[in-house]
């Protein structure tokens, strides 16, 4: 073993050249001169196992979270309870499974900016949705009246609901 050098700096012996054999005899520095002498990163950020098992156990808490906010009824607030909890799920994985956390800091300002639209555009649409949501109740009351005296009328000895809601006249039928 005497006639295969060691490189030092990887710890692992490096074969004699080979002649005609253009690849060099030692690995490359580890700097990059021509791009200011920053290091070459050849592995990502090693996260401890601690902090990975600590956000998987945030991830399925949060999950559990997600499936008892699904058993409430906070009213108008359903579609925002379940978008914060995403959110903070996904921010979790991006942030420490994607090693965005320590990244360069304009990621961080694209993600953070990117959760902006996507609430900015979610909160025009629910806006919007308001102005429509009497007519899609009174055309669902007017489909479930058309069952119920349907339904009267097919059984035999059944007899037509007393009360049954009132026609809309305001509502445009297909």
């Amino acid at each position: 073993m005497t006639d295969i050098p060691s490189n030092a700096a990887m710890g692992h012996p490096v074969p004699p050249p080979v002649p005609g054999d253009f690849a060099p005899a030692t690995p490359p520095a580890h700097s990059n001169e021509e791009f200011g002498g920053h290091p070459v990163h050849g592995v990502g950020h090693i996260v401890p196992f601690r902090v990975l098992a600590t956000i998987f156990i945030c991830l399925v808490c949060l999950t559990i979270l997600t499936y008892l906010a699904s058993l409430v009824n906070f009213g108008e607030m359903n579609l925002v309870v379940a978008l914060a909890i995403a959110v903070i799920k996904s921010s979790l994985v991006i942030l420490y499974f994607m090693h965005l956390r320590w990244d360069k800091p304009f990621n961080s300002i694209v993600f953070v900016g990117c959760l902006i639209f996507v609430a900015l555009f979610i909160s025009l649409t629910m806006l919007d949705s308001h102005q429509y949501h009497s007519t899609v109740w009174n055309q669902q009351a007017e489909k479930v009246k058309h069952r119920v005296l349907l339904t009267a009328e097919n059984e035999p000895g059944a007899q037509a609901p007393t009360s049954v809601p009132p026609a809309n006249p305001d509502v445009n039928r297909p």
